[in-house]
């Protein structure tokens, strides 16, 4: 749901005078940075499966079209009490690309959990 997606994605660059719009796609989503009222960063990730405990989509950062698409992994390990998110992003093109995503799975991560720890 694109309203969940907001709620915890914080992209690199994201301050207090932006803001991320997620929008739903046909079998994915796409992930608008606005700032000062226009785009300044635009990804799209596609589901190549989603089950109920691992889920991996072709992400693409469609602002760039030397961007190659890249594979993001999500899966749960364990249960509610104590369960483990791992995250694998592979193929990335370039190692900027590899330090910009880090940034923006920490930064999203690390809200993801405050959030399910206030839930």
């Amino acid at each position: 749901m694109p309203e969940y997606l907001e709620a915890w994605i914080s992209m690199p660059g994201q301050g207090a005078e932006s803001a991320i719009v997620a929008s739903s796609k046909p079998n994915g989503y796409r992930l608008d940075h606005w700032r000062a009222g226009r785009v300044i960063v635009s990804c799209v990730g596609c589901f190549l499966y989603c089950h109920r405990r691992k889920i991996r989509l072709l992400w693409h950062n469609a602002g760039r079209s030397d961007h190659a698409e890249s594979v993001v992994d999500f899966r749960i390990r364990g249960n509610f009490a104590g369960s483990i998110l791992e995250l694998r992003h592979m193929a990335l093109p370039s190692v900027g690309e590899f330090l910009w995503h880090q940034r923006l799975w920490s930064a999203s991560l690390s809200k993801l959990a405050l959030l399910l720890r206030a839930a």
